[in-house]
């Protein structure tokens, strides 16, 4: 885990399964940075339970 100078921390995690599914409980408070696959996933999901 890195700490920011901005406040916020970065993590690096394997990507690998149900990863997607996890940082959406994370809501609104999660950025994900990389690959750009899973960043699509999670922007999906998450517009999915905005719209819900």
């Amino acid at each position: 885990m890195t700490e920011g100078d901005d406040g916020w921390d970065e993590l690096e995690i394997p990507y690998g399964h149900g990863l997607d599914a996890w940082l959406v409980e994370f809501g609104p408070d999660v950025v994900v940075l990389e690959p750009a696959d899973l960043r699509a996933d999670v922007v999906e999901r998450l517009r999915a339970v905005a719209k819900g």
